[in-house]
C-alpha cells in the first residue's frame, strides 16, 4: 500500500538537495531531491516522484534549512489530515477522494512541504523503483 511504503522510507537525517513541479504528458507531479540515509549512515541521492499530483504547500526557510544542513526530520503519508479537510471546505467543487496526503518536515525552523497526490515512486541514480 502506498501509505505503508512512504512510512517505511528512513526520513529521519536525511537531506531535502531540492524541488520542482512540472507535467509529464497529461499528469501533474512533484519531484524532491533527496540524499536518503541508509544503513551505515550512507546518503543515497534519489528523487521522489509523486504520480498525479493537485496540490502542494509548503513553507520552507531556505536559510533554516541551510543552517540545520537540508536535515529532513521526518516524513509520513496520511489517507486524511486536518491539512486536506481544510483543503476539501476551500475547495468544495473539487474531489480529492483517492488523494493522499505526503508531509515532508525539516529540521526546525526549515519548514514543511505538503503534497496532496495519488501516488510515489523513488528514483534512484542507478535505476528506476518503487519501494
Amino acid at each position: 500500500m502506498v501509505m505503508e511504503r512512504f512510512n517505511a522510507i528512513r526520513w529521519h537525517d536525511s537531506k531535502l538537495r531540492g524541488l520542482c513541479f512540472y507535467r509529464e504528458e497529461s499528469e501533474e507531479r512533484v519531484r524532491i531531491y533527496v540524499e536518503l540515509l541508509e544503513e551505515g549512515s550512507t546518503l543515497k541521492p534519489a528523487s521522489i516522484i509523486f504520480r498525479e499530483s493537485t496540490y502542494i504547500n509548503l513553507e520552507v526557510d531556505l536559510e533554516g534549512k541551510s543552517v540545520c544542513s537540508d536535515d529532513i526530520s521526518d516524513a509520513e503519508c496520511y489517507a486524511s489530515s486536518d491539512w486536506t479537510k481544510a483543503l476539501s471546505a476551500r475547495n468544495p467543487h473539487d474531489s480529492f477522494e483517492g488523494y493522499l496526503h505526503f508531509r515532508v518536515s525539516l529540521i526546525p525552523p526549515g519548514g514543511e512541504i505538503n503534497i496532496l497526490a495519488k501516488d510515489f515512486l523513488i528514483e534512484s541514480a542507478d535505476k528506476r523503483s518503487e519501494l
